[in-house]
């Protein structure tokens, strides 16, 4: 957003430019009011990035690995990405809800169940525990 507040300022600087080395007439109020439109479009888009940017509300997205010097799109970009990755963390864990909930309805897996649970050592083991079984009943 920041190119684009540069660019119209440039462009109004040279504008005004054009307009100051030719005699005032018609045109040079017309020019004038051009000047004033652009103004108004470089306070609003100001206005605009700085809006985005406090919503984000947190440097997270800034630091790593540019040292803090990111654009607001790629704060954005960021963010996006890890919204992403979390909803497919939480789908994978529904998954997982989904299948501990119908082994544990089921008499006879019942005991797979426990025995799974027996032998993972951490959350990261159960969930790949889990994650085989899914695997497991897909591939039936």
């Amino acid at each position: 957003m920041s190119d684009i507040v540069e660019r119209l300022r440039q462009r109004t600087a040279d504008y005004v430019e054009h307009i100051c080395s030719r005699p005032a007439d018609h045109e040079a109020l017309e020019a004038a009011d051009e000047i004033e439109r652009l103004r108004a479009e470089v306070v609003r888009l100001t206005a605009e990035q700085d809006a985005v940017s406090a919503a984000i509300g947190t440097n997270e997205y800034m630091d790593p690995p540019d040292g803090g010097n990111v654009s607001l799109a790629e704060q954005v970009r960021r963010m996006r990405d890890a919204l992403l990755a979390r909803a497919e963390a939480a789908e994978k864990d529904a998954a997982r809800y989904r299948t501990w909930r119908t082994l544990w309805t089921n008499a006879t897996a019942h005991v797979a169940a426990i025995e799974v649970i027996a032998e993972a050592a951490t959350e990261a083991q159960l969930d790949a525990a889990v994650d085989a079984a899914i695997a497991q009943k897909e591939g039936m």
